[in-house]
């Protein structure tokens, strides 16, 4: 993901991420609309889609989660113990 933006509205704001610039131009998905509240949770989850090394471990993470590879885990037992 590239773009994200957020628009003010009557309602608070309306987060909205994707879209495409350049010769081909399409909408961006809406996130939330009416948000009021919690802005610095926002402002957190921003930094976090602007790391790029950070969003690369994720993608790593969810690959592994669905490709069911449990060694890339640490099972909860053995957090608990230590």
């Amino acid at each position: 993901m590239k773009d994200i933006g957020f628009f003010s509205t009557d309602n608070g704001f309306k987060a909205v991420v994707g879209g495409k610039g350049g010769g081909r131009p399409k909408p961006g998905l809406e996130l939330a609309d009416g948000l009021t509240e919690d802005m610095e949770a926002w402002r957190e989850t921003i930094e976090i889609m602007a790391d790029r090394k950070l969003m690369k471990q994720i993608k790593e993470v969810d690959a592994d989660w669905k490709s069911g590879n449990k060694k890339a885990y640490t099972s909860w037992n053995d957090l608990n113990h230590a």
